[in-house]
């Protein structure tokens, strides 16, 4: 008993019925039960009764059970089971029968470690991946568009540099720039979010920005 309890990963014994015949310390700790409250419990349905989503989790249907009536060893990755407080956690398991002095299966031992930690790093990683391909993406539509832009500055800034230019049209192209001009800050944005580089801050008036757009 004392080597199991040094172990760090949480190990359970069930019979044949799938009643837990005995708990190390870390399987304790890790389903919130105390010892008397395993010992001769079903497991499946203590611990392994409902599957991640919600839905009920038939006994029939349970691959640690499953391993136990085919007298097989499996490893399973993606499984949770259930705390005491109600509480579900992901966790990695196997499950490997035993035989009494008559070389009947007997039972199985049920190894599992808590996959909680590991999980949200493998979602953090997916989270980098989908911002990553945010960002070439942001950089791409940003480079083309400013390449658009650059076309409308230079046909605004040459129609203003002509004198027959009427004084009414000569503003309104004159708000056509500012806001071709506002359009290559925001493209700048965009492909400083894309390359990562440092973001400059920097006092603004609100006002002032108000009063730009009022035209």
């Amino acid at each position: 008993r004392a080597v199991l309890d040094s172990v760090q990963e949480g190990i359970l014994g069930i019979d044949m019925t799938g009643a837990c015949m005995f708990a190390n310390r870390a399987c304790v700790e890790a389903l919130g039960y105390a010892q008397d409250e395993l010992i001769g419990r079903n497991v499946h349905a203590l611990i392994h009764h409902t599957r991640e989503d919600g839905t009920p989790f038939p006994e029939a249907e349970c691959p640690i059970m499953q391993a136990l009536y085919n007298q097989r060893e499996c490893h399973l990755e993606n499984e949770i089971l259930w705390r005491k407080d109600g509480t579900s956690f992901p966790v990695m398991c196997t499950v490997a029968t035993f035989r009494d002095e008559w070389e009947r299966v007997a039972g199985a031992v049920v190894s599992f470690v808590d996959c909680t930690e590991r999980r949200a790093l493998e979602i953090q990683r997916r989270q980098g991946q989908r911002m990553e391909l945010l960002g070439y993406l942001a950089a791409g539509v940003a480079h083309d568009f400013n390449n658009l832009l650059t076309i409308m500055q230079g046909y605004g800034e040459l129609v203003l540099l002509q004198s027959d230019v009427p004084v009414s049209a000569r503003a309104k192209i004159q708000e056509i720039k500012k806001a071709v001009d506002r359009a290559m800050v925001l493209t700048g944005q965009l492909l400083a979010f894309a390359r990562k580089q440092p973001v400059e801050r920097r006092v603004v008036d609100v006002n002032d920005l108000v009063r730009g757009i009022e035209p």
